[in-house]
């Protein structure tokens, strides 16, 4: 796994890290984390097939486990 800080603050004037970053809930204690980032991976291709997948980020929104691929 790659840490969020990989990509530090971007180009000028725009920061990809912001104050959700680091006051998010952690994601539950009992997340299967090999199955989610997996169905996220399919659902990220089904939606882009043609598109390099070059990221699957969880984070936990709204009560829910969500994902950016």
């Amino acid at each position: 796994m790659l840490p969020l800080r990989q990509h530090h603050n971007g180009p000028p004037n725009f920061f990809v890290v912001t104050a959700p970053d680091y006051t998010a809930p952690a994601l539950p204690t009992d997340l299967d984390l090999q199955a989610t980032i997996q169905r996220a991976a399919q659902l990220g291709r089904a939606a882009a097939p043609d598109v390099g997948m070059r990221l699957v980020e969880l984070r936990r929104y709204e009560g829910r486990v969500a994902a950016n691929v």
